[in-house]
């Protein structure tokens, strides 16, 4: 994305001056090698490993063997780098040896969201022990406090995307082998070159940011953005599987009883007879519920986004399934979802 794109987002960068200061300050790292030695176990996408094998020169299965373990941490479950002591294991006398392809998420430091103010920054950073200071010379200490960090949103949307996308994936799978590390890595650069996507994601953050540095709480904008997040995400998803697309045009979303269990009925105009899979996507906004939907039937996959209000949303997410009925006020269609890509 060229400069061009800077222009799209300049609204969202507005603060108000009583709460924060309203010029952007820059960060420069000063290659201390202190956020490299701050952790066990270090967040790596499959976008980063494909990367990580080339760079190396070795396979994916071995870059997975030597330095991956897949676990749950800091409730994401994913692939992480093994630490060795503590330390990355591409640290090597303080300097990063995969700096040129190195993972996304180190990239982005210290703002992965474009939001940041550095009295959050620094407070966040004592928190961080190492060797028993919070990462004492890093260059954030040499930053002013009551400032915000300059954003860098194309990285960070850049950086959602592939986080999102093995995130999606590992809502419904334990595992990973090389062929799907591919696969993920393969959608996450598809949906990259998605203009509906990039645009509604740099909303998003852009919303944050204009809340988190002292604006007005945007929740309506914030919704619809996220809500036309995961309909992309679906819609990029199907695209990449090469099936057919139909929209679901609804015209009425509640909360009810599906087949015995607390679920949601959507009435549209054209579903399919029957359904081979059915999956969805979904965040949370106070007691609002934002859904994407794709229910696949020969081939063809129907979408839907939409919002639902009730306090009974624990107990229609359940262990990562929704049951939706599909109705047209005559017809009607039960299926089980399964939250994330399969």
């Amino acid at each position: 994305m060229g400069k061009g794109w800077q222009t799209l987002y300049q609204p969202y960068h507005i603060c108000r001056t009583d709460m924060v200061s309203s010029h952007t300050i820059e960060f420069f790292c000063k290659q201390c090698g202190d956020c490299c030695r701050k952790h066990a176990l270090y967040p790596v996408t499959s976008s980063d490993l494909v990367m990580l094998a080339h760079g190396l020169g070795i396979g994916i299965d071995e870059a997975m063997r030597e330095y991956c373990v897949i676990t749950t941490h800091d409730s994401r479950r994913g692939m992480f780098l093994r630490g060795l002591a503590g330390e990355c294991p591409f640290l090597k006398d303080d300097r990063c040896i995969v700096h040129t392809f190195k993972p996304a998420v180190c990239s982005i430091f210290p703002d992965p969201d474009g939001f940041i103010t550095t009295d959050r920054l620094k407070a966040c950073l004592k928190d961080t022990a190492v060797k028993g200071t919070g990462l004492s010379k890093c260059g954030v200490w040499d930053l002013p406090d009551h400032g915000i960090l300059a954003p860098n949103l194309e990285e960070t949307i850049r950086f959602r995307i592939r986080e999102d996308t093995d995130r999606q994936y590992f809502m419904s799978h334990e595992d990973i082998d090389s062929d799907k590390v591919e696969f993920l890595a393969r959608l996450a650069d598809y949906r990259q070159g998605d203009l509906p996507l990039y645009i509604s994601i740099g909303k998003k953050y852009g919303t944050l940011r204009q809340f988190h540095t002292g604006g007005e709480a945007d929740l309506a904008t914030l919704a619809g953005a996220e809500r036309d997040i995961l309909y992309r995400y679906l819609v990029t998803y199907i695209e990449a599987c090469m099936m057919d697309e139909k929209v679901l045009k609804t015209s009425g979303v509640r909360a009810t009883f599906v087949a015995g269990e607390p679920g949601i009925m959507v009435l549209c105009q054209e579903f399919p007879d029957t359904a081979d899979d059915a999956q969805f996507l979904w965040a949370k906004y106070g007691e609002t519920g934002i859904f994407a939907l794709a229910v696949e039937s020969e081939q063809t996959a129907y979408l839907a986004a939409f919002t639902i209000e009730t306090p009974c949303l624990g107990d229609i997410v359940r262990d990562h399934r929704l049951p939706i009925m599909l109705s047209d006020g005559q017809r009607k269609l039960v299926v089980r979802c399964t939250e994330g890509i399969l």
